[in-house]
């Protein structure tokens, strides 16, 4: 039996042991957290807080981590969307200047310019003058004579003589 004892007796030691170095690290823990053993009516509110604290901390990181992903990913996204807005800027540039469709622009050369797909008829001056009636008018001095009578303005006025 006295074996039995001094078993019994050294497991009471360091459970004893275990406790005081609980208590002296519980001691610790509240001096962290700016409480003492007085301030604190029990272990179970010390530990609900501390509990409340870590889950509120815990969902924060979480909600953190998603919006830093989620900015990433809009990043991301506005990244590729002006990559390939540069690509069709680069690819715009590098085509030739006249991409017209050769049919299309054989038409449009085919149309008489004064039609140019209205359907007007042509303007036909009804007081041209033939070009043997102004082969000997010096034009250049038409042309002095009547931008000197309009003020000099530079807008000269042809006035070609009638028959």
């Amino acid at each position: 039996m006295s074996a039995e004892l001094d078993k019994l007796d050294r497991l009471f030691f360091a459970a004893s042991e275990l406790q005081r170095s609980a208590k002296s690290s519980y001691d610790s823990l509240l001096a962290f957290y700016g409480e003492n053993a007085h301030s604190t009516p029990s272990d179970t509110e010390f530990w609900a807080a501390l509990t409340l604290f870590v889950e509120k901390f815990a969902v924060a990181q979480k909600a953190l981590l998603l919006e830093r992903k989620e900015k990433a990913e809009r990043e991301a996204r506005r990244m590729q969307r002006e990559q390939a807005q540069a690509g069709r800027a680069l690819q715009v540039r590098s085509e030739p200047p006249n991409t017209v469709d050769k049919d299309a622009r054989a038409r449009m050369l085919a149309q008489p310019t004064w039609d140019m797909g209205r359907g007007a008829e042509p303007h036909q001056p009804t007081d041209a003058m033939p070009p043997q009636a102004i082969e000997g008018v010096d034009i250049t001095s038409r042309l002095q004579d009547d931008t000197i009578s309009h003020g000099g303005l530079g807008s000269p006025v042809v006035v070609l003589p009638s028959r």
